[in-house]
């Protein structure tokens, strides 16, 4: 089971306002067993997201972590607000909206190339003027028919579903994350020993990122 799936948390659960910038950065990845301690796997990303209609944005992600061990990742995304509460609605009706990007590796070695696109699906609750909470699943889509080595491509489905929470600081916008990566597929087939609270198929994910809007007044709940 292959791990890219779980190297960042969600990029945007709900819309930016229009004409509104972030960046953002995230830490994080499946949980590991290493030195008798529990660990996520320490991948990182770096993105930027804009507002480009109301219900609309648009962002770009590198992944750092990814690039220093020879995997040039990135990925190109937006997002659509389907569906949006009023203020005057309860705060049990959810907001939906739906994700798309493209994944993109090459490999500096053999400089072999993949793309896998992804649609995300997300509800999320407003709990307050500065927090909200969110669940949803992630799909990822393998197109190759053969892994490495030649082998059959067994998923060609790869989902992960997550829960999580944002909240607005006085300057910054934070993120935690919980994410199940592949419940589906045996996890006893690879080097690295995951935490396995599925049993033998699948891994958890811990993630925490922090953002940073423009302008300033730009608010988590607008």
């Amino acid at each position: 089971m292959g791990v890219m799936v779980g190297c960042a948390p969600v990029r945007q659960i709900k819309p930016l306002p229009m004409g509104v910038v972030e960046t953002r950065a995230s830490l994080g990845g499946p949980l590991i067993h290493f030195g008798g301690a529990v660990i996520p796997i320490p991948f990182t990303s770096v993105g930027i997201d804009y507002g480009v209609r109301r219900h609309l944005t648009l962002g770009g992600t590198i992944y750092p972590t990814a690039w220093l061990f020879g995997a040039f990742q990135m990925d190109m995304h937006a997002l659509y607000a389907l569906y949006v509460p009023s203020a005057t609605q309860s705060r049990g009706m959810p907001g939906v909206s739906l994700g798309a990007a493209i994944n993109y590796t090459v490999e500096r070695w053999a400089w072999r190339q993949g793309i896998w696109p992804e649609i995300d699906f997300n509800c999320w609750w407003q709990l307050g003027k500065r927090t909200l909470a969110y669940g949803g699943i992630g799909n990822w889509f393998e197109l190759r028919s053969k892994r490495s080595h030649g082998q059959p491509q067994q998923y060609h489905w790869i989902w992960n579903p997550h829960l999580g929470v944002q909240w607005q600081a006085k300057r910054f916008h934070y993120q935690v994350e919980v994410k199940a990566l592949a419940p589906f597929a045996p996890n006893d087939e690879v080097v690295v020993d995951y935490l396995k609270p599925f049993g033998r198929r699948g891994a958890m994910g811990i993630y925490v990122s922090v953002a940073k809007r423009w302008p300033k007044s730009a608010q988590i709940n607008r």
